[in-house]
């Protein structure tokens, strides 16, 4: 926990340009301060089929999956910084939405 799941329409970067659109990410949320560096899960998901709308507008989405407990002042400091981290890539999206989602801890289950 958190995990920040970042979605994004496959034609809007090639390989190389992921590693630091995932740096970014996950450097925004450890300066937030709100998790421990080895608490955070960051990945990437292209997707080769999507739609918006009434088109195909290249769009990137992050959802950022936390256990419930942070107040909306927190959650509005997370996705804030990590949604300037994803502009600060200028990636030709044309439209980033960002969302914070409280996991449920009863059931959410970890092994290690």
């Amino acid at each position: 926990m958190p995990h920040l799941i970042i979605e994004y329409a496959q034609s809007l970067a090639t390989d190389e340009q992921v590693p630091p659109l995932l740096d970014a990410v996950h450097e925004a949320a450890l300066a937030t301060g709100l998790f421990p560096e080895s608490h955070i899960k960051t990945r990437a998901i292209p997707l080769q089929f999507c739609r918006t709308g009434s088109g195909s507008d290249p769009f990137i989405h992050a959802q950022l999956r936390i256990k419930e407990g942070r107040s909306d002042a927190q959650k509005k400091e997370l996705s804030s910084a990590v949604l300037a981290a994803i502009k600060s890539q200028s990636w030709a999206a044309t439209v980033i939405t960002v969302e914070v989602v409280n996991m449920d801890s009863a059931s959410y289950a970890k092994a290690y």
